[in-house]
């Protein structure tokens, strides 16, 4: 039996990036597809975090992903919404509609509960001012059982992945701004 990882794991992890965020004076917007604004839900769920999450566009279709954030569809009908290079495009997208964001991240995939290519996700994160981009592409085990716990537990494994990712950006970086600079605790 495939088990998810629980939501109080979820929400270290969310507490983790919130930690980092004030620590280095970052601010992080998200661009979510597969997970719906869950990825944006638990990270709310934090005392605080509006000092460092700037908030998710949820572009769960294709219009959205061309119309609020500006996801080339040319580049869409190449190489399909669930690709790197939408998966860069919507982190990018976010981060030019939202200033004040150093870090944006994204996830895309198809959690089911069936179609083609169940259970592949690709997450990018970038940062303002760099033109590199950091990816990670999942592909989710097929799961037994009722279409919405699969789903549920697929969705699950991608926010994992998709915080494993920022917190990746964050820890693997020199601190950007001096340490003398105002802090406060979440």
């Amino acid at each position: 039996m495939v088990t998810p990882p629980a939501p109080a794991r979820l929400e270290r992890r969310a507490k983790a990036i919130a930690e980092a965020l004030l620590k280095r004076e970052e601010k992080l917007v998200l661009a979510e597809s597969c997970t719906g604004g869950l990825a944006a839900g638990v990270l709310t769920e934090i005392s605080g975090i509006s000092e460092v999450f700037c908030g998710s566009f949820v572009t769960y279709r294709e219009a959205s992903k061309t119309g609020w954030i500006g996801v080339d569809a040319k580049v869409i009908a190449r190489d399909s919404a669930v690709s790197r290079s939408v998966a860069e495009a919507m982190a990018r997208g976010a981060l030019k509609r939202t200033p004040e964001a150093t870090l944006a991240a994204s996830i895309t995939g198809y959690l089911g509960p069936s179609g083609k290519n169940v259970g592949l996700v690709y997450v990018c994160v970038v940062r303002r001012g760099k033109k590199t981009a950091k990816f990670r592409k999942l592909e989710l085990a097929l799961v037994r059982g009722a279409p919405a716990r699969a789903r549920l537990i697929r969705r699950s494994f991608a926010i994992e992945a998709l915080y494993q990712a920022i917190l990746g950006e964050l820890v693997a970086i020199p601190k950007s701004h001096s340490e003398t600079g105002k802090r406060g605790t979440l």
